[in-house]
């Protein structure tokens, strides 16, 4: 068995390279590992040297000292800032204080002044939003020479129309048709627009240049967005004996269940071909089995899209168990071999335990070309349980080297050590204390330091994707090193770095894990996946922090528990979010059972749609059950959690795998009695 003792680690820490590093206060500062997760504005002693000590006290002063001079420059308090910044003459923020300044008070400073600035620090100009304000402060001074000078096509769509506003029409017919054409094509923007551009377009309009045509462009576009609020708003702009129409289509979108009959407004050009095919869409899915009845008439609609349309209700009806699901699943890949057809081929198989034909299906996968891992191993079950042990074992021999889930399933069946293939981190002493000194990393660490993940995250992102190659592993090191953990996780997440499990799959806030009843290596998996150890992450959703709490979970989790809670902000605390996601995996397994897989499954799908799954359960093998779950989300990410806890205990040395308590009974007594036996792998010759 992979060992990966946490004593090493730590003594790893304590007395190799990462000993010489700066290193930033946490919530844990007394936790080897968790120290170099940290935060807070407030420093450790790097060294036990004097030098460093005065170091960590001068470097906190100053971090101090720009906070307070950032209060006075957004108060617009020229003399204390001023006063403040030649104490921070050497402080990397300290052009921050006058971005800030010229953004806020440009009549404050001379058009050289900030021109002068703007030039010096492009990516400060960018990052600060000072280019954007002020060159509204120029559009309000009438200085379009200036304005025109620094503005780009990538800028906001506010300054854009306030530029097209002010040149409005040439007498030169060229420049009228161009500057036509430019406010069109912003005004088909399928949503609603800055109030910035409606003197632009009450303009437009009264040369007569918004049509109908363009009314239902813009309508499609917004459909085809998910955005019908705006669809709705559209609709009164069109001449009203086409307003009809409109509305036609728009209640197809709304219910979805009904079948959309426009091939007259496809043919008249009214409805665009991508949004008819959305609508087919989000009917079928409505309605799986009913579309499969009405599936030539869907064809007749849109013949250029019949594929798109077969492969939709093949998907619909397999994700829904429908009993047709197989035959229209084969038909689709006759057309098209995608591997989401593939995929729910097989599952509808496994689900049905036909080994036989699981075995042909697969062997023809693999013949043609589609060498996936997932085909690996359910080729070696499909062997085990048509009694082809030898022709199993071989099969999952190959696998098993492979570091991910079906290679530890395919190690776990042979009754064998998981296969981590970790590498040795190269020693990279000099050049990392040459990347602490590019000014943009100083930049972007110290606004890590002080807790402005924003600004940090835009720093290091403005210079990260300019590097390649082992820049980007001595980038990652680095962030390991303050404890940016998701920096280092996402530089590292492709080949050649992906077996630097060390920096991989850091360890931080142990203590708060240790307070759970909950396995730590299970927390931190679930922590890995839903946030890589980002503590301000946010989902579209709502969901935020480590664990991505939504808020009104977290309330009642805290309610229950009697932990502390103070909104959805103080989620962004590692031991708010901690403490109360923790709780919450606690309640799940409480409610399961203690199973982990239908509680992993519900953190992410919710217990809901679990329970509605769970009628299946005890009827399929574990490693069947997940395959066959029909969010292609969860299926994705119970298959990580489970082998990041895997990984996870192995660092921890706990007795406790997960995978191996669903998977290894499974193959005890058939494929470990024969591993034990004299028969041998070559014997399948």
């Amino acid at each position: 068995m992979y060992q990966f003792s946490l004593k090493l680690i730590q003594a790893f820490i304590y007395w190799g390279w990462l000993a010489t590093i700066p290193l930033y206060a946490g919530s844990e500062p007394n936790t080897p590992i968790t120290s170099l997760g940290t935060i807070n504005s407030k420093p450790i002693i790097e060294t036990n040297s004097i030098v460093a000590t005065v170091k960590s006290i001068e470097i906190g002063q100053q971090r101090s000292l720009f906070l307070e001079a950032e209060k006075f420059a957004l108060a617009g308090n020229l003399e204390q800032v001023e006063e403040l910044k030649n104490q921070l003459q050497n402080y990397p923020l300290l052009p921050y204080l006058d971005a800030v300044l010229y953004s806020n008070y440009p009549q404050k400073f001379s058009q050289q002044q900030i021109e002068s600035f703007i030039q010096s620090q492009p990516d400060l100009t960018r990052q600060t939003g000072l280019l954007d304000n002020w060159l509204h402060s120029l559009a309000d001074k009438n200085a379009w020479d200036t304005f025109q000078k620094y503005m780009s096509p990538e800028d906001a769509l506010d300054l854009q129309c306030i530029y097209l506003d002010h040149v409005k029409i040439n007498t030169e017919q060229k420049s009228f048709q161009t500057w036509r054409n430019q406010v069109a094509s912003i005004w088909l923007t399928p949503y609603s627009l800055p109030s910035e551009c409606t003197p632009l377009f009450n303009a437009w309009k009264k040369y007569g240049f918004l049509t109908a045509d363009l009314v239902w462009q813009r309508f499609n576009a917004a459909l085809n967005n998910g955005n019908s609020k705006f669809a709705h708003y559209l609709i009164l702009l069109l001449p009203h004996k086409e307003q009809y129409k409109a509305q036609k289509i728009l209640g197809y979108w709304k219910k979805r269940g009904k079948l959309p009959k426009v091939k007259s407004l496809l043919d008249k050009k009214r409805l665009s071909p991508q949004l008819a095919l959305s609508l087919i869409q989000r009917y079928i899915w409505s309605n799986p089995e009913q579309a499969s009845n009405n599936y030539q008439q869907l064809i007749d609609i849109l013949p250029i899209n019949s594929d798109v349309i077969q492969r939709t209700v093949a998907l619909s009806l397999a994700t829904s168990d429908q009993p047709q699901a197989l035959n229209w699943l084969q038909q689709a890949e006759l057309n098209q071999s995608e591997p989401v057809l593939r995929h729910w081929h097989l599952s509808i198989l496994l689900k049905h335990h036909q080994w036989n034909d699981i075995e042909q299906l697969l062997e023809n996968y693999l013949d043609s070309g589609f060498n996936h891992n997932s085909y690996q191993y359910w080729l070696g079950r499909a062997y085990l349980e048509n009694d082809k042990i030898i022709k199993a074992q071989k099969q999952w021999k190959a696998l098993a080297q492979i570091r991910d889930y079906y290679g530890f399933l395919a190690s776990v069946a042979l009754d064998q050590s998981v296969s981590l293939n970790e590498e040795k981190i190269p020693m990279m002493e000099q050049e990392l204390q040459q990347f602490e000194l590019i000014p943009q990393i100083k930049r972007a660490t110290e606004w890590f330091a002080l807790g402005r993940f924003l600004e940090a995250r835009r720093e290091w992102s403005n210079y990260i994707q300019k590097i390649h190659g082992e820049s980007r592993l001595i980038a990652a090191q680095y962030a390991f090193k303050i404890g940016w953990y998701d920096r280092a996780i996402l530089l590292l997440a492709n080949r050649p770095f992906q077996n630097y499990l060390f920096l991989r799959f850091p360890i931080p806030y142990m203590k708060l894990y240790k307070k759970s009843k909950v396995p730590a290596s299970y927390l931190m998996a679930i922590t890995r996946q839903e946030s890589i150890f980002q503590i301000d992450a946010y989902s579209s959703t709502g969901a935020r922090g480590l664990m991505q709490l939504m808020p009104f979970v977290a309330e009642i989790q805290a309610h229950k528990n009697r932990l502390t809670y103070y909104g959805k902000q103080s989620l962004y605390e590692p031991e708010t979010n901690l403490s109360l996601g923790s709780a919450l995996l606690d309640q799940l397994l409480q409610s399961f059972n203690d199973d982990y897989l239908l509680s992993t499954a519900a953190y992410n799908a919710g217990s809901t749609a679990v329970s509605n799954w769970m009628k299946t359960k005890d009827e399929l093998q574990a490693d069947i059950w997940i395959e066959t779950i029909p969010y292609g989300e969860t299926r994705d990410y119970i298959k990580q959690v489970l082998s990041y806890q895997l990984i996870y205990s192995i660092m921890l040395e706990e007795n406790f795998s997960i995978l191996n308590s669903l998977i290894k009974p499974m193959f005890t007594g058939k494929v470990h009695n024969a591993m034990g036996s004299d028969t041998k792998i070559s014997d399948a010759e």
